[in-house]
């Protein structure tokens, strides 16, 4: 992905997902039962591709990386804009607390047709370090409650919700891509089990055996039991031959489990082609998953540019975004808002906020003027 990825993101959406982390930890499209995304009305026309494209000689004037930019990210606010109506949100705020969240997450379960035999759950754990997160271990959309501030923010929770549900759309059409989605499979399953690894291992060496019977099964805490008394007696190699010994088999027994779910995926919905559109971005994404970026450093805080430049992230504060503006209009009573004003306004922002981030200076110093061909090339984005 290009490094000038960047400027698809708004900057509301970045700097709220950056500072208050707002944000999931792994882990597109609005999936339907059949397809995903379709090409927004207002955008089609009438000429065929070949013969649009090469009845456009030129761009009519000079035509930077950045308006190209701004042109796909444009489409893509297009496809992952709900269209919520004042009324809907009038409904939804209505409601307080714990009702409010559980009305915010059947609504979107609604309106993006998420289908009921791969429903995520909506959990409470204060274990994440975010207000909120997407589990594809768990199939989950984690609230993290000790966010009291962020998550009694209706607008923010909304918003905020709409990002995971996108994280959670973009795992669906992942495991549908035609052929990496078997890649996914494996990718997924060491992921989970290397996770399973740290964790047994951080139960064994700092758990009470009250506080084990607490949280393992009866074989779980046989086994953290056992290894315990491994540890005792020092016997550190044989400690570790059996903790990857459960991570090997974890890693087999979570792999026939993702397998059966992309199949039963496939069988409902249908493979994604790996030539489409829709193919080549779940690639995408697939490939980011498997460059397992690390958006944190050491302090807590997330690399700028892992982040922003992530075809998953990218998409999902998109999502996020557009829910945000829908919401703002709703509230001021206005159904019209600008997308390209705010990409405007996001830029200027954006340039400010570069003086004082060099990761950030770095990125948007990166713009230049595109050629005739390139602009061309540009105009098939109105076919994705």
């Amino acid at each position: 992905m290009g490094r000038m990825q960047v400027l698809r993101t708004s900057f509301s959406g970045i700097w709220k997902g950056v500072k208050s982390k707002f944000r999931t930890q792994k882990p597109a499209e609005v999936v339907t039962e059949n397809a995903i995304f379709t090409k927004p009305k207002e955008l089609s026309h009438d000429l065929p591709k070949d013969e649009f494209i090469k009845t456009t000689i030129k761009p009519p004037g000079e035509i930077t990386e950045t308006d190209k930019i701004n042109f796909r990210q444009y489409l893509l606010s297009k496809k992952v804009d709900l269209k919520i109506t004042q009324e809907e949100i009038k409904t939804l705020f209505a409601y307080e607390g714990e009702e409010f969240r559980n009305k915010s997450f059947e609504f979107l379960c609604k309106k993006l047709n998420i289908p009921e035999y791969y429903k995520p759950a909506l959990i409470s754990n204060s274990s994440v370090n975010t207000p909120m997160s997407y589990d594809f271990i768990l199939n989950a959309i984690q609230i993290n409650p000790n966010f009291a501030e962020q998550l009694s923010d209706k607008a923010l929770f909304l918003s905020g919700l709409r990002h995971e549900f996108q994280h959670y759309l973009q795992n669906i059409a992942m495991f549908r891509h035609e052929t990496k989605g078997e890649e996914l499979i494996s990718i997924y399953s060491r992921i989970a089990s290397k996770n399973v690894h740290k964790n047994i291992d951080h139960h064994a060496r700092n758990c009470s055996i009250a506080q084990i019977v607490q949280i393992f099964d009866e074989q779980g805490t046989k086994d953290i039991m056992y290894m315990k008394e491994l540890l005792k007696n020092n016997k550190i190699e044989e400690y570790q031959a059996y903790l990857y010994k459960t991570e090997e088999d974890m890693y087999k027994h979570f792999n026939s489990t993702y397998t059966d779910l992309r199949k039963t995926i496939i069988d409902k919905m249908g493979v994604i082609k790996k030539d489409s559109v829709e193919g080549k971005r779940a690639e995408k994404m697939i490939n980011d998953t498997a460059s397992d970026c690390n958006y944190w450093t050491e302090d807590g805080n997330i690399k700028l540019v892992y982040y922003i430049t992530d075809i998953r992230e990218v998409e999902a504060l998109t999502a996020q975004d557009m829910m945000s503006l829908r919401i703002n209009a709703a509230i001021n009573g206005d159904s019209k808002y600008c997308y390209i004003q705010k990409m405007k306004e996001t830029q200027e922002n954006m340039q400010k906020q570069a003086d004082l981030n060099p990761e950030l200076k770095e990125l948007m110093n990166n713009d230049k003027p595109i050629k005739a061909e390139d602009f061309k090339k540009m105009l098939t984005y109105l076919y994705d």
